[in-house]
């Protein structure tokens, strides 16, 4: 059945509801199903063998009346008999030719048989009338009128809304139909249609006869003023229905439907029925709906450009599987659903070749579902009944099926599906049948890949390395590859590596295991490889592969030397160590320069010579005889580093408003030149752009300050900034986010930090250090959205080269990580996670006075007078109660830079006083004091704006507090 087309129809259409839905309804994933499949068949104790319908249809009044008999044999003693019929009338029901007794109720029809023994053939005949409705689920089945048309749909269970039934997917039984209508219309049903009588009153009756089996739900009728558009194949009677206006369009869409039956005939088996064809109505409920030998197209589908080429392909595939192997229950749908969508793709893979063949499957089948999911996970096996007909049992079964094609070979492959349909020819089929089959036929233990598959939910993403072992004999590749689960479901996969040789390539299939990487030694052809590719062609169905290459970071220029940094290899896969390998070209002969195998993740090459430009790669070893590819090359050019011009400070800050929180370049400028204690030279990134290697080359020292939070450009030029630490140049980068935003390769190189985050909170107040001056957060510089404190502060969990640490509010999660890193390898690089310019003049210029001297640059006479300052803060604000019958609490912080007489009192709006805090001397620190919200006499003050005033020595703050109860 057809679902391709439903946001199609939603789009153009816009019926509030399809059948066979394409939207994401409630998340099926989860516990891994525990199957045990029943022959349900062989459960109900009789076998329908024919039902003869015989049916008049009013289009006007929308009202039938009809007789079925049912021709049955028992297999266990029965004593009644139960159809389903909904919401139409018994008019008499006779067994035998005989009146019977029966009860009719809540949609089953119970007819009382006497006593019928096993082997006994019966039959019944039950008469009924009424006006037809369709089914009051998500499907609405049943029989369908319109100004110009009667069509039937029955899938899943919607045969008892027109015609009473046994009505079980299980139980198959040739169907006859005797369907009487208005004389100026044609019908079309299942079989073959034998006669057309006049009856001369205005109504003609046409019989088909069927002499296949069929479930219930593919029995159809369909009328309108059609015509017929007939064609064969080897005998074989193609018989289209049509309106006229839709005549020339169907001669072109319908034009490959021989060709099609000759492609299903060739892969599947020979095609099973007396005959086949469509007829076309104006269906909204489904794309397209299999009936047997008799498919009802969606008139949207004929558009005279092939345009739905694939849906006819589609419901033609099914007169193979899903009618004449149909599934015992509707636990087993992709058995019919799955195998039909990956016959589009067979279809396209036969007439237009193999190429649109794999593009059919990426984008049609396997991203078709994977966009669907929207992340969600579902299992295959046993779906609810709304998701009979979702992209679960369409598309992820036929990519389930791509799958197994590849797992046991292309004419294994077919080969299975021959034997499974010549098997169960016109029979039920389950899932645990279909999996004996490929496993008879492949030879193959298939029970983990139907499991993880099938019965498990889930899609799996894989990573992956190779060696190369081109000394051996005949070369080889070795492999490693893991997958990794959205779902608890554990992936063991055959996946293709392709070894391409130019315009040619080899496949060799290896494993994938979870947890710990499967190891596979392949041999291949020819050691004049050009490239390896994982899966090209998508053959397994995934949410992404990671391929885990050497990775070069950077080959850093100093003075007669370079240093080649590399990333460490993936930590799943145990190696020997790395090969650096140099050349003077960037594509060709490249020689191994280290003698020993290097385990660490850079080297030191001292062999160059000044002003010449080396290229670089790496690969890694294992085991002495396995070797990665190259790694993509890095360039680099060693030259001279005078460093004779002292301190260069360059401000990477965009000229912002003036305000608190985004200063402009005046405001900066003045900061850095305050504290600054020594002759420098400005360097504007704005005006002047992106400093050169050899410009960066002339200072001894660099301090680079990046004091807003919009824009970053310092990662732009790390390949310059790496060459001036290693030549050993001191570096001092202090930032707003900055090292949040460099590479990471960056900092582990020159840092050895492997972490860093942003720490967003509102929390920040100070860096503390037990080596260099503490700093204060100078609020009159802060936002005051940002409440005193300073937000998205870089931390440094875990790093062991700590210069200071966050100093937050009480309660913050980020109090005494480090916030600033310092290392001295090469020159010094001392590297801040905040940005400088929003702390007290005093503070950074002892800060960077200590630097400096430490660094050897010489200081000069500079002074800041400064009066006696200090920090306060309220957090939270507003307060409340944290639980119910408990008092309000909010935490007020103060900082002093020297000993000062403090208080600390509490306001109403109107100006009163009503409680005293602090009023003592302190000395200096940073100090927290809790109000719990009451009076001096300990009473709950109310709800409102309150103030702290805050007084040290001569200086004064007040700022507004809110108290909600």
């Amino acid at each position: 059945m057809c679902k391709k087309i439903m946001i199609f129809l939603f789009i153009v259409i816009t019926f509030p509801i399809f059948a066979h839905p394409k939207f994401d309804q409630n998340n099926r994933s989860g516990s891994t199903y525990n199957y045990e499949e029943i022959r349900a068949d062989s459960a109900h104790g009789f076998d329908v063998l024919n039902y003869d319908i015989t049916i008049d249809i009013d289009d006007q009044d929308h009202y039938i009346e009809g007789t079925v008999i049912a021709t049955v044999v028992a297999e266990e003693t029965l004593t009644e008999i139960q159809y389903e019929l909904e919401s139409l009338n018994i008019n008499q029901i006779q067994v035998n030719g005989v009146d019977a007794s029966y009860d009719y109720s809540d949609g089953i029809i119970t007819i009382e048989l006497g006593t019928i023994i096993p082997g006994e053939q019966f039959t019944t005949s039950v008469s009924y009338s009424g006006y037809p409705v369709q089914s009051n689920d998500i499907y609405h089945l049943g029989m369908i009128f319109s100004n110009s048309y009667v069509f039937t749909l029955s899938d899943p269970s919607g045969c008892r809304w027109w015609w009473p039934a046994y009505d079980h997917p299980w139980d198959k039984a040739e169907v006859d139909f005797h369907v009487t209508m208005r004389d100026d219309w044609l019908v079309a049903c299942n079989g073959i249609r034998t006669d057309i009588i006049d009856n001369g009153d205005g109504t003609k009756t046409h019989h088909w006869d069927g002499s296949n089996p069929m479930a219930t739900f593919l029995p159809c009728i369909s009328a309108a003023n059609f015509v017929e558009l007939n064609q064969d194949y080897n005998g074989l009677l193609i018989q289209n229905f049509v309106t006229p206006g839709q005549y020339d369009n169907a001669l072109i869409d319908f034009q490959n439907l021989p060709l099609m039956v000759e492609i299903y005939t060739e892969k599947y088996g020979v095609y099973p029925f007396e005959k086949y064809g469509n007829a076309v109505v104006p269906m909204v409920t489904f794309g397209a709906m299999e009936h047997q030998t008799m498919t009802t197209l969606g008139s949207y589908i004929i558009t005279g450009a092939l345009t739905y080429e694939t849906v006819i392909a589609h419901e033609l595939s099914h007169q193979w599987f899903g009618n004449c192997l149909t599934p015992l229950t509707w636990a087993d749908v992709w058995l019919s659903e799955g195998f039909a969508v990956y016959s589009e793709a067979i279809f396209t893979e036969e007439l237009y070749g193999y190429e649109e063949f794999i593009d059919y499957v990426i984008y049609n089948i396997q991203n078709y579902y994977l966009s669907w999911t929207g992340g969600g996970s579902y299992t295959i096996y046993d779906p609810s009944f709304n998701y009979y007909f979702t992209p679960v049992t369409y598309e992820k079964a036929a990519s389930v099926l791509h799958m197994l094609r590849i797992t046991v070979g292309n004419d294994t492959f077919f080969e299975i599906l021959q034997t499974y349909f010549e098997t169960y020819h016109n029979q039920n089929v389950v899932t645990s049948e279909f999996r004996e089959i490929c496993e008879n036929v492949s030879g193959m233990d298939l029970e983990q890949f139907f499991q993880q598959w099938i019965f498990e939910p889930g899609i799996p993403s894989m990573e992956y390395t190779y060696f190369i072992n081109a000394g051996a004999a005949t070369t080889e590749i070795l492999t490693y590859v893991k997958t990794l689960s959205n779902t608890n479901t554990d992936f063991y996969i055959r996946v293709p590596f392709h070894v391409n040789y130019g315009t040619e390539h080899e496949s060799v299939l290896v494993d994938a295991s979870p947890d710990i990487p499967a190891e596979t030694i392949s041999e291949i052809i020819s050691p004049a490889y050009t490239s390896v590719e994982f899966d090209p062609e998508s053959w397994i169905i995934s949410w992404g592969n990671t391929y885990y290459p050497v990775q070069i970071n950077n080959a850093y220029a100093a003075d007669d030397v370079v240093i080649v940094y590399w990333t460490p290899f993936w930590e799943d896969i145990e190696i020997d160590g790395f090969d650096v390998y140099r050349s003077l070209e960037p594509e060709n002969n490249f020689e191994k320069i280290n003698k020993e195998i290097i385990t660490d993740t850079y080297f030191v090459d001292n062999d160059v010579v000044n002003g010449t430009t080396y290229y670089y790669r790496v690969k890694a070893i294992k085991n002495e005889i396995w070797e990665t590819d190259f790694s993509d090359y890095c360039e680099a050019m060693p030259f001279e580093f005078p460093f004779d011009q002292g301190v260069l400070v360059i401000d990477e800050t965009m000229d912002g408003p003036g305000v608190p929180g985004n200063p402009d370049d005046e405001m900066v400028d003045t900061f850095y030149q305050n504290v600054v204690s020594i002759g420098f030279t400005e360097y504007d990134y704005e005006t002047e752009g992106l400093p050169s290697v050899e410009y960066l080359a002339n200072f001894s020292t660099i301090l680079w300050h990046d004091d807003d939070l919009p824009q970053h450009f310092i990662n732009n030029n790390l390949q310059n900034l790496g060459c001036y630490l290693i030549s050993g140049g001191n570096l001092i980068v202090s930032g707003w986010k900055t090292a949040h935003e460099i590479s990471d390769y960056f900092i582990r190189d020159f840092l050895y930090c492997d972490e860093v985050q942003l720490a967003n909170a509102f929390e920040f107040l100070s860096a503390s250090s037990e080596e260099y001056p503490d700093l204060y957060l100078d609020e009159e510089k802060l936002s005051p959205a940002f409440n005193g404190t300073l937000p998205f502060v870089c931390i440094f969990p875990e790093a062991g080269n700590g210069i200071y640490n966050y100093e937050g509010i009480e309660g913050s999660i980020y109090q005494d990580e480090i916030c600033a890193l310092k290392s001295q390898d090469y020159g010094a690089f001392i590297f801040l996670g905040f940005p400088l310019y929003y702390f007290f003049e005093e503070d950074v210029l002892s800060f960077l006075d200590q630097v400096f001297e430490e660094l050897g640059e010489t200081p000069v006479s500079h002074e800041i007078v400064k009066e006696n300052v200090f920090y306060t803060n309220v957090f939270p604000n507003p307060f409340n109660p944290s639980v119910a019958g408990r008092s309000p609490e909010t935490t007020i912080t103060y900082s002093l830079k020297e000993t000062s007489l403090v208080s600390l009192e509490i306001y109403n709006i109107k100006g009163q006083r009503i409680n005293t805090l602090v009023n003592n001397e302190m000395k200096a620190g940073t100090y927290n004091v809790k109000w719990n919200g009451k009076d001096f006499e300990g009473r709950d003050a109310s709800s409102g704006i309150y103030f702290y005033k805050f007084k040290a020595g001569d200086n004064i703050s007040c700022k507004k507090m809110v108290l909600i109860r």
